[in-house]
C-alpha cells in the first residue's frame, strides 16, 4: 500500500509597491518563448569571430612549409572574419522581436490607468502567508 503524505506549501512573499499584471495573448506568449532570431546571428557570429581569432594566431605565429596547408588556413580566416563580420553587421541592424513585443504589452496598460489601478488593488503582505492545502 502506498502511504498518502499530506504535502502543505507556504508561500512568502516580501513586501512590496505594487503588483501589475499584463495580459499576454497566446501568439506573443509563444513568440518570447521561441526566442528572438537577432540571437542567432550574434551567436553564430562571434562564433566565426573566434574561429578566425584561432586562425589568425595559428597563420601569423607558425611557420607553415605546405602551401596547400597555408592556402586552406587562409581561406578558412578569411571566410570566417568576412562571415562573422556579415552576421555581427546585421545582428546590430535587426530590430529586436523580443524587445518589440514587450513594448506592445506594455502599451496596452497606460500609465494613467496603471496608477490609479495599483492604488486601488495595493496588496500588503507584511505579516501574511499562504497556506496551500492539496487535499481541499
Amino acid at each position: 500500500m502506498v502511504n498518502k503524505q499530506q504535502f502543505t506549501s507556504e508561500i512568502i512573499a516580501p513586501k512590496t509597491h505594487k503588483v501589475v499584471v499584463y495580459f499576454v495573448n497566446e501568439t506573443e506568449l509563444a513568440a518570447l518563448e521561441r526566442g528572438s532570431i537577432s540571437s542567432l546571428y550574434l551567436t553564430f557570429g562571434l562564433a566565426l569571430l573566434s574561429i578566425f581569432s584561432s586562425f589568425a594566431i595559428v597563420l601569423f605565429s607558425t611557420p607553415i612549409s605546405s602551401d596547400r596547408v597555408f592556402d586552406v588556413f587562409v581561406i578558412v580566416a578569411s571566410v570566417s572574419l568576412i562571415s562573422s563580420i556579415v552576421l555581427l553587421t546585421i545582428w546590430r541592424r535587426t530590430d529586436d522581436e523580443i524587445t518589440s513585443i514587450i513594448h506592445t504589452i506594455k502599451k496596452r496598460f497606460p500609465e494613467g490607468e496603471q496608477l490609479e489601478s495599483t492604488v486601488r488593488y495595493d496588496i500588503d503582505f507584511d505579516e501574511k502567508s499562504i497556506i496551500s492545502d492539496p487535499e481541499e
